[in-house]
C-alpha cells in the first residue's frame, strides 16, 4: 500500500500560535513526523492556556484541553525540554541533528539568545532545511520586531479591502496572513527538501506575515505595482459589474453571483426572468451597467426578495454558464454534501469528544493516501517515548532530567 509522501520525513518544531505550527499540521498531514519541543517550566505551548481565541471565542475544552492549540497541532509529538537549561537545549540539538527539518517561529533575536539559531544548527546539521516565520521578513529596519497576522494585515494594506468606501479599517478574524504564512512555509519546507535531494545541501527559508498579506492580495498588489492603478474596496451597493456580487432572497439567505463575462447578462436575465432589462438603455451594455450599478443593484435586490434562495438555486441551474452559490456561515459546512464527499471535514475519535468531525488537509493525490488525523498530543506526552527512541536514553536518565526540570 501506498504511503503519504512526506512518510520517513522528520520535523522537530519549536513554534507557538499559529504559523509555525499550521506549517507543522500540514507537513504532518503529508505524513512527516513532527516533534513539538514544548517548554516544561511553563506548562507548555501558549495556545494551550489561552483563553479567548481572537479576543472573543471560549477555546477551553473539557480536560483541560485548549481548541485553539489542537486545531494547530493534531497528530504531533509533544516533549517536554527546558531549552534554557544546556541539558535540555543539548538534548533538543541531538533530536535536530536526526531531523530533516527544525521548524520555528521565534523571533531572531530570540533564538539567538537560546543557541538555536541558523548556524548553531547547521553546525550539528548541515543538511538541515531550517525553517523560520517572522512578523515582517528576515532583512530590513522591521526586521526581528514582533508581530502577527493582525500586524501583517495592517501593514500590507489588506485592512483597506474589506467594506465600503466610507468604513475604517476592517480586520478579517480568519488570520489569513498566519494561515497564508503557513501554507507559504509549508510550501518552502517541502520545496527545499525536493532541492535538497537534487543538491544534497540544506537551506534556510523564510516566511512573514507581512508577506503573506501581500500575497493574499495579489490581483491587487500586482496591478497597483504594474500600472499604478488602485484596488476598490467592494461595496454591494456599487459594484463594477452587478452579476459580480451577492443579493438577499425573500427567505433572509444569500446569494453569490459569479459572472464577469458580457455574455453571461442576456443568459441571466432570460433564466432569471428579465428579459426586459436586456433593452434597458441604462444596461444595454456591460459600461452601461457599470455605470448605472446602484440602480441595477437595487432592481435585482428587490427581484431576489421575491422569492426564496432554494427556488433561485433551482432556476439559475437552468444554464450551465451561470456560475452562483449559495452564501453560507461557518457552521453550515459541518452538513455541506459537497465539503462531506470531498473529505474537506472528516472524522476522528477524540480523547474527549469521541466520535467528532474535524477540519481535514483539502488536498488529494492520486497516488498517495494523507496521513490519518490524529488528535493533538496532551503536554510531553511522548517524551519519554521520544528521548527513548530517538536518542537512546535509558528510563534512569529519561527519570533524572525529568526530576531536574531538563525535560518534561
Amino acid at each position: 500500500m501506498a504511503k503519504p509522501l512526506l512518510d520517513g520525513v522528520k520535523v522537530v518544531e519549536w513554534s507557538i500560535y499559529v504559523m509555525g505550527p499550521l506549517a507543522g499540521v500540514m507537513l504532518r498531514d503529508l505524513g512527516a513526523d513532527v516533534i513539538k519541543i514544548e517548554d516544561p517550566s511553563t506548562g507548555g505551548e501558549t495556545l494551550r492556556g489561552l483563553r479567548y481565541t481572537n479576543g472573543t471565542v471560549d477555546a477551553q475544552m473539557p480536560g483541560g484541553r485548549n481548541a485553539s492549540f489542537e486545531i494547530s497541532n493534531w497528530g504531533k509529538r509533544s516533549v517536554g525540554l527546558n531549552l534554557k537549561s544546556p541539558e535540555g537545549l543539548e538534548l533538543a540539538m541531538q533530536l535536530i541533528e536526526k531531523a530533516d527539518v527544525f521548524l520555528t517561529n521565534f523571533r531572531e533575536p530570540v533564538v539567538e539568545r537560546i543557541g538555536l539559531d541558523y548556524e548553531a544548527v547547521r553546525k550539528r546539521n548541515p543538511q538541515i532545511i531550517y525553517a523560520g516565520s517572522s512578523a515582517f521578513g528576515p532583512e530590513g529596519p522591521l526586521a526581528g520586531r514582533p508581530g502577527n497576522d493582525y500586524t501583517g494585515q495592517a501593514r500590507s494594506g489588506m485592512m483597506w479591502g474589506p467594506g465600503k468606501d466610507e468604513d475604517p479599517p476592517l480586520y478579517h478574524t480568519g488570520a489569513p496572513c498566519d494561515i497564508g504564512g503557513s501554507t507559504l512555509l509549508s510550501h518552502g519546507i517541502t520545496t527545499a527538501l525536493y532541492a535538497r535531494e537534487r543538491t544534497g545541501k540544506g537551506q534556510m527559508i523564510d516566511v512573514s506575515n507581512l508577506g503573506a498579506g501581500m500575497w493574499f492580495q495579489y490581483w491587487a498588489v500586482g496591478i497597483n505595482s504594474l500600472v499604478g492603478q488602485s484596488w476598490p474596496r467592494m461595496d454591494r451597493r456599487k459594484p463594477g459589474n452587478a452579476l459580480w456580487n451577492h443579493y438577499p432572497c425573500g427567505d433572509g439567505q444569500w446569494l453569490a453571483l459569479a459572472n464577469l463575462l458580457p455574455e453571461n447578462w442576456p443568459a441571466f436575465c432570460r433564466v432569471m426572468g428579465l428579459d426586459h432589462l436586456m433593452e434597458d438603455e441604462r444596461f444595454v451594455d456591460i459600461d452601461a451597467r457599470r455605470r448605472n450599478a446602484e440602480e441595477l443593484v437595487e432592481l435585482l435586490d428587490a427581484h431576489f426578495m421575491t422569492r426564496p434562495r432554494a427556488d433561485w438555486e433551482e432556476i439559475l441551474l437552468r444554464d450551465p454558464s451561470l456560475a452562483f452559490e449559495r452564501v453560507q456561515r461557518v457552521e453550515d459546512l459541518a452538513h455541506d454534501e459537497q465539503v462531506l464527499a470531498n473529505d474537506y471535514i472528516t472524522e476522528i475519535d477524540h480523547p474527549v469528544y469521541g466520535k467528532t468531525r474535524v477540519q481535514n488537509f483539502p488536498m488529494t493525490f492520486e497516488k498517495n493516501p494523507l496521513a490519518e488525523r490524529q488528535p493533538a498530543p496532551d503536554f510531553g506526552e511522548h517524551t519519554f517515548e521520544i528521548l527513548s527512541e530517538e536518542l537512546g536514553l535509558s528510563p534512569e536518565q529519561i527519570s533524572e532530567y525529568m526530576g531536574a526540570g531538563v525535560a518534561g
